[in-house]
């Protein structure tokens, strides 16, 4: 079968390398254009644009700012089959028509739970200690399509959303060569069925840390957020990411730090968590413990 793989993100190589082992032939990538980043607004490639330039050079790639010129890649390629994974846009009727077999999705939840661009962050910010996998038809809604396959994953213990999505991306390729030989025996995909829940991508206000939380709260947060883009809160006028915790038993006033010679502990309204990890603002990645060294933390100090 010729196929195109239509994504934004670094997680679809694991679904590229399933591919390029299988029988079928890779015939183009498909990615968002560049967009504005940073500070300075300079228009830069997503990382599976920024890849493919180094590494798939050669290979018929395109980035269509417009239905029109999806199209034109549509037909330009002529697959029989697109596969997408984290792509950034709404494929419309038109361009799911074009092609044969249509648009395969791997989608990193247990659909209908969590549509949406931000599953599994969604999924730890609620406290859930499963999600799953799902390789489905797109249509043109959200996440709405019938689904060929679907797998479970449970989170490890203190296990984050970039770890997570890691791990599931390699399941999903293991879905996806799945889900191709069914649609080559003729499966027919079913339609979803359970509890819909939506997963909207995540806004720069839920990254500041939310003060007056519980523990098990605190933790959720983290985990959802981090490694990237981290979860921070503001030390003598010092903005500080989190990059890795855990939960404590150590007894901290609420909202304040405390660290010694190899720990740092933040206060929740149940106890607290040991922050394993930071990055102060415009420094690099330490320890909880160096952090607490590098500053007056013998006494419990206020975060902001």
């Amino acid at each position: 079968m010729k196929i195109a793989l239509a994504s934004s993100s670094l997680y679809a190589l694991e679904s590229l390398k399933a591919l390029e082992q299988s029988k079928h032939e890779i015939v183009g990538f498909i990615s968002m254009p560049d967009r504005p980043q940073g500070r300075s607004a300079k228009a830069q490639p997503n990382p599976f644009r920024s890849w493919l330039s180094s590494e798939r050079a050669g290979a018929p790639s395109f980035a269509p700012s417009s239905d029109e010129e999806l199209l034109q890649a549509l037909t330009q390629m002529a697959p029989d089959l697109v596969v997408t994974l984290a792509y950034g846009r709404l494929v419309k009727e038109q361009a799911l028509a074009a092609v044969k077999h249509g648009w395969l999705n791997i989608h990193f939840s247990i659909l209908p739970r969590w549509r949406g661009a931000a599953p599994v962050q969604r999924s730890l910010l609620a406290g859930e200690s499963e999600s799953g996998v799902t390789v489905f038809k797109l249509d043109s809604g959200m996440d709405t399509g019938p689904i060929y396959s679907q797998s479970s994953y449970r989170y490890g213990n203190d296990e984050c959303a970039t770890d997570a999505l890691a791990e599931m991306a390699k399941l999903g390729a293991v879905q996806l060569i799945e889900a191709i030989g069914m649609i080559n025996e003729g499966v027919d995909p079913k339609p979803q069925q359970g509890q819909m829940s939506l997963a909207p991508k995540i806004a720069k206000s839920e990254l500041r840390l939310k003060l007056g939380s519980t523990s098990a709260q605190v933790m959720c947060q983290i985990r959802a957020f981090t490694k990237q883009p981290g979860v921070w809160f503001v030390f003598q006028g010092q903005r500080v990411i989190i990059t890795k915790a855990k939960f404590s038993e150590f007894e901290v006033k609420v909202d304040h730090l405390v660290g010694g010679k190899d720990s740092l502990f933040l206060g929740t309204i149940d106890g607290s968590i040991e922050i394993e990890r930071v990055i102060p603002e415009g420094k690099r990645e330490m320890s909880g413990g160096e952090f607490a060294r590098g500053r007056d933390l013998t006494k419990a100090c206020p975060v902001e």
